[in-house]
C-alpha cells in the first residue's frame, strides 16, 4: 500500500512539473546583409564567414540554421551556435529559402530563373524544379501537412499556391499588393514537437500513474 501511494505521489509531482516548468527561451534569428552576419536575439554573431546572407530558416528539431548567400550562390547551414558551417548547395541562385524539416527538404525561390526548387537538406541527391516559368518569384512558405507551397511573384504582384508535386498552381491574391517581402502560413494541422525533457517528464508521470493504478486494482 505504501509503495502504491509513493507511485501516485511521484506521478502527481511529475505531472505538475510538466505543466508548470517554463519552456526553454526561444531564439529569434535574422540575417544582416550590411554587416554580413547572421545573428540571434541575444545578439550573438553566429556566423561571420558569409558574404551576403539573405534568406534564413531554422530547424530547431535537428539543431540547424540554414541560409542562402547571394554573393557566393550557396545554401549553407550550421549548428544553432554558429559552429560547423557546411555547404548544402553551391552554384544556385536563391532569393528566399524555407525548410520542410519533416521530409528533410529545403525549398527556395529563384527570381532570375523564374522557378521554385527543392533539394535534400543534407546536400545529397539532385535538385528538383517544382514550378518553372514564373515572373520573379520571391517570398516562400510551406504548409507541410497539406503539402502546399505558398509564394509571391513580383510581376505582377501576386501570391500563389502550388502542391509539392508541382500540380494545382493557383492565384490566391492578385490585387491590392504593392511589394510582398515575406509570407508566413499558418499550418493546417499538426502540433509543435515537445522538448526531449518535456517528453521524459510526461512519460515518467504516465508510467508511474500506470503502476499506481495497476497495483490498486490488482
Amino acid at each position: 500500500m505504501k509503495l502504491n501511494k509513493l507511485y501516485l505521489l511521484l506521478s502527481i509531482v511529475l505531472l505538475s512539473l510538466f505543466f508548470i516548468l517554463p519552456a526553454e527561451a526561444a531564439k529569434m534569428y535574422w540575417t544582416d546583409g550590411t554587416a554580413d552576419v547572421i545573428q540571434r536575439a541575444d545578439v550573438d554573431d553566429l556566423v561571420v564567414s558569409v558574404t551576403s546572407p539573405v534568406g534564413l530558416d531554422v530547424d530547431a528539431v535537428n539543431g540547424k540554421v540554414y541560409w542562402n548567400d547571394a554573393a557566393t550562390m550557396k545554401i549553407q547551414r550550421s549548428n544553432l551556435d554558429g559552429s560547423n558551417v557546411e555547404d548544402v548547395r553551391t552554384g544556385v541562385s536563391v532569393q528566399q529559402i524555407v525548410l520542410d524539416e519533416i521530409n528533410g527538404k529545403v525549398y527556395w525561390t529563384n527570381a532570375g530563373g523564374g522557378k521554385i526548387s527543392r533539394a535534400n537538406v543534407d546536400g545529397t541527391g539532385s535538385i528538383e524544379d517544382i514550378v518553372t516559368g514564373l515572373s520573379f518569384p520571391n517570398s516562400i512558405d510551406l504548409d507541410i501537412a497539406a503539402e502546399q507551397i505558398y509564394f509571391s511573384i513580383a510581376v505582377p504582384q501576386t501570391i500563389k499556391r502550388v502542391n509539392f508535386d508541382g500540380t494545382g498552381l493557383t492565384d490566391l491574391i492578385t490585387s491590392g499588393l504593392s511589394a510582398v517581402d515575406g509570407i508566413a502560413v499558418e499550418q493546417s494541422s499538426g502540433a509543435p514537437v515537445p522538448e526531449p525533457a518535456t517528453l521524459f517528464l510526461l512519460g515518467s508521470a504516465l508510467f508511474g500513474l500506470f503502476l499506481s493504478l495497476k497495483r490498486h486494482f490488482s
